[in-house]
């Protein structure tokens, strides 16, 4: 990591404040995110009945929804990727904080990630939803 990296805590700090962010943007624009069956694509719905898997965000970006979650990428190229679990809530791994930091320009090891994760459960900013994966508290 170069020295004008911030350390791991506080790009996955970074990482959940614009995830929370993100994803408010997310629901502010759309009421409903569901799967219509098994074997269909997750779409989300706007107020107006309109249905899509991909597409712009109202002030700037876009989002693609992916199996179990979405990814938004900011106007300023910068990735935010997560999942819904089986209660609704927000939920990423170290993977998506590696992803998130790269598109920020910075690197970031899969064991940096996980450590700071844990380091953040433990200071209560995070919970973890099982081994591995984390959501915002």
């Amino acid at each position: 990591m170069s020295p004008s990296t911030p350390g791991p805590p506080k790009l996955v700090e970074a990482f959940v404040d614009d995830l929370l962010a993100a994803t408010a943007t997310f629901t502010d624009q759309f009421v409903t995110v569901e799967r219509p069956s098994p074997t269909t694509a997750m779409e989300a719905g706007t107020a107006g009945g309109t249905r899509s898997t991909s597409g712009e965000l109202r002030g700037g970006g876009t989002y693609q929804l992916h199996g179990l979650g979405c990814l938004v990428t900011t106007a300023e190229g910068v990735e935010l990727d997560w999942d819904w679990d089986q209660h609704g809530r927000i939920t990423f791994d170290g993977w998506r904080v590696r992803k998130y930091a790269r598109s920020r320009g910075f690197e970031i090891s899969g064991d940096e990630a996980a450590a700071a994760c844990r380091e953040l459960v433990e200071a209560g900013r995070l919970q973890e939803t099982k081994p591995g994966w984390y959501s915002p508290r």
